[in-house]
């Protein structure tokens, strides 16, 4: 009769030894690993919080609104906008283009500076002042003007929304910062536009 080398009592004996030990080193790896995600888990998840931390966002959070350095556009002009305005801007807030020779806020134009007047209503203290600028080749006859009525159309806006008057200044820029050389529509269309600049924060 044919025997199995496993039927003699050593070797079941091995075999199981074997059997046991491959299926603790099992158990060890998975409560290692597991383990180790659960410590991640209470690296990140169970972190203490500073309620005192200040909120940097670029939008409304809780009612404040705060201006984060690292990404909103300082005053970079070397120049005042006319008239000057009553302090020297900080930083960019709202920046939209508008079509040739008009000073109409198209919808999109709207819709983004719909953002600003939830921010300027949870923040009664903060004043701005809207820039109008215009391209140096088509515009420029009329510029100074044109970007004056473009200041006043986002400032109109503004009041229409509920902002006070007195928290909104308006100044022009006029050619005097357009950089699109003639021939070039599409860069002159980016110098067509109204700059929204915080003034006291």
């Amino acid at each position: 009769m044919f025997r199995s080398p496993f039927d003699s009592p050593f070797s079941q004996f091995r075999f199981g030894l074997v059997r046991g030990i491959s299926t603790a080193c099992l158990v060890l790896a998975l409560v290692t690993l597991l383990g180790g995600c659960g410590s991640k888990r209470a690296e990140t998840g169970n972190a203490a919080i500073d309620p005192d931390a200040p909120v940097v966002t670029d939008g409304v959070d809780d009612g404040r609104y705060v201006i984060n350095p690292n990404k909103q556009i300082r005053w970079h002009y070397e120049v005042l906008p006319n008239p000057n305005p009553s302090s020297k801007p900080n930083y960019l807030l709202k920046s939209y283009t508008c079509a040739q020779a008009s000073a109409a806020l198209n919808n999109e134009a709207r819709g983004s500076v719909a953002d600003l007047v939830e921010m300027l209503q949870a923040k009664p203290s903060i004043r701005v002042v809207c820039v109008g600028l215009c391209d140096g080749q088509k515009e420029k006859a009329n510029a100074e003007n044109l970007g004056m009525n473009r200041a006043q159309g986002a400032r109109q806006y503004l009041i229409s929304r509920g902002i006070a008057k007195s928290r909104i200044e308006m100044a022009s820029f006029g050619a005097t910062q357009a950089k699109a050389p003639a021939g070039e529509s599409i860069g002159q269309g980016l110098d067509r536009k109204v700059e929204i600049w915080l003034l006291t924060e």
